[in-house]
């Protein structure tokens, strides 16, 4: 499994997870998921979300930044794999992820 392909199957648990389903609800979340559209995803999940991903990747992968720079627009159409291709770079830029 790819380096990308691991950060999306745990970006797809946290978001599993922040969206309260149990193992017995799954969804098929892809790089082309919309968190807003397809997800269905809350202001208030995305902040979960982002905290969730911060517990995990630290500092190296600052959601909180990534977040602010985007306008409403942008946070609206956020598709699961920007926030997958974030991780990826910030974290190799670093050498924290393997």
């Amino acid at each position: 499994m790819s380096t990308r392909d691991s950060v999306l199957a745990e970006v797809s648990l946290m978001i599993h997870s922040t969206l309260g389903l149990d193992n017995q609800i799954t969804l098929n979340v892809t790089e082309g998921t919309t968190l807003v559209e397809d997800l269905g995803m809350e202001s208030i999940d995305i902040v979960d979300l982002g905290a969730r991903l911060a517990s995990r990747y630290g500092p190296v992968a600052n959601f909180a930044t990534f977040f602010a720079e985007l306008d409403i627009g942008s946070i609206a159409t956020l598709r699961v794999g920007d926030m997958v291709e974030f991780i990826v770079a910030a974290t190799r830029q670093e050498g924290a992820l393997e």
